[in-house]
């Protein structure tokens, strides 16, 4: 009986260490640690498509394994990586406080429906401020307005800028389309002094407007690209054809609206960053819906282009089947 007992014991020991390590932190049960593993994750997720956070060896070994085998440590690790990036997060959007933790807010921000571009370019114009917390002395940097890529169009090379579809979304006619693209160009041409020309395409253009899958709706609507203002400059503004778009926020219904979109594209085409102020069309985020430009974005954009006597021309070419 006693060789019964000890051939037992010894069974289930060798069991125990063949079973996968629990995951426990402090006093945490196993399913609150890992919907904190889960959490993190998906942040860091977040991070890296943003820029915040780089992709590296040690954080692919973090998001690689299957979360009911990650430990305790391993939170400890996300957490880590996560610290700095958060900051950086928290600095922009005005979080306070401007530390490293992962909060309700932050996730909040992060579920937001938004553009696909960085918020932080590498190379930017910044203009200082400071902006005090009513609860806190925390100082956070103010972008009043970024460059995307420190390029801007080259007037003398390319004084109308042509901006041409390259396709169109099945939802809305090509006409209900190119009239969403001349209110945009209109909107950006008064402070610019940039004339605008909105034509059929016909193998070049400055502007090519396109449709392509991103990531399913409501999450990043669209991306833009930076001037190449050279002789055949080009640059492109990309839709998520996969969003619920409707042509405004006036449109009945719910949806996106695809003139917000598309003006605020078009300002990382004329180079216009993302900026931390929320009455800017140049927020990163949609939720706010705004579809003109705040006093702020007139006065950078007429700072960058310094002419006030703009105009949009626009060419309607249509088939009858259109």
């Amino acid at each position: 009986m006693n060789l019964c007992v000890i051939t037992l014991v010894m069974l289930s020991w060798c069991c125990g260490r063949l079973t996968a390590k629990p995951i426990q932190t402090g006093n945490q049960t196993d399913s609150a640690v890992a919907e904190e593993i889960k959490r993190a994750r998906d942040a860091l997720l977040w991070l890296q498509f943003f820029e915040y956070a780089e992709k590296n060896d040690t954080v692919e070994d973090c998001l690689s394994c299957e979360i009911e085998e990650c430990d305790g440590d391993c939170l400890v690790k996300l957490n880590n990586i996560l610290s700095q990036p958060l900051r950086d997060m928290k600095e922009f959007y005005r979080i306070h406080p401007l530390d490293g933790n992962l909060t309700e807010e932050v996730l909040k921000k992060m579920s937001e429906y938004r553009c696909k571009e960085k918020d932080i370019p590498e190379a930017d114009d910044i203009t200082n401020a400071k902006v005090t917390d009513d609860k806190a002395e925390d100082h956070v940097r103010v972008k009043r307005y970024s460059r995307l890529a420190n390029q801007r169009w080259d007037l003398q090379r390319t004084p109308v800028l042509t901006i041409s579809f390259l396709d169109y979304l099945q939802k809305f006619t090509p006409a209900q389309q190119e009239q969403i693209a001349a209110e945009c160009a209109t909107l950006w041409a008064k402070p610019s002094g940039l004339a605008f020309q909105i034509k059929p395409y016909s193998g070049a253009t400055n502007i090519g407007i396109s449709h392509t899958y991103i990531d399913g709706p409501y999450n990043s609507l669209g991306s833009g690209m930076s001037p190449t203002p050279y002789s055949n400059g080009y640059s492109f503004l990309k839709l998520d054809r996969a969003e619920p778009w409707k042509l405004r926020n006036s449109s009945p219904g719910q949806g996106v609206s695809l003139k917000w979109a598309m003006c605020h594209e078009m300002g990382h085409n004329l180079d216009f960053g993302h900026s931390q102020d929320r009455s800017s069309i140049m927020y990163p985020s949609a939720g706010y819906g705004l579809e003109q430009l705040s006093p702020r974005d007139v006065q950078g954009v007429v700072n960058l282009y310094g002419r006030a006597n703009g105009k949009t021309v626009v060419e309607q070419q249509y088939s009858p089947s259109q």
